[in-house]
């Protein structure tokens, strides 16, 4: 019960302190210009904002 994976905290992505404060309204006009063109949120994918329709795409082709 020591060793139980649910007793350790998960590894948490560093991104949220990568985005400073000066940063946040390119990162706010970005997930809009993408929200208007595809009509979707965008996805982060760790490192950048990512239209629905492309990250579908390469889960896709990871899938097969």
């Amino acid at each position: 019960m020591e060793a139980a994976p649910f007793k350790h905290a998960m590894n948490r992505a560093k991104t949220e302190a990568g985005v400073t404060p000066e940063e946040l309204p390119r990162h706010f006009e970005e997930f809009d210009q993408i929200f208007r063109e595809t009509g979707l949120p965008p996805i982060w994918n760790g490192e950048t904002l990512v239209p629905w329709t492309i990250f579908h795409k390469e889960s896709i082709l990871v899938a097969k």
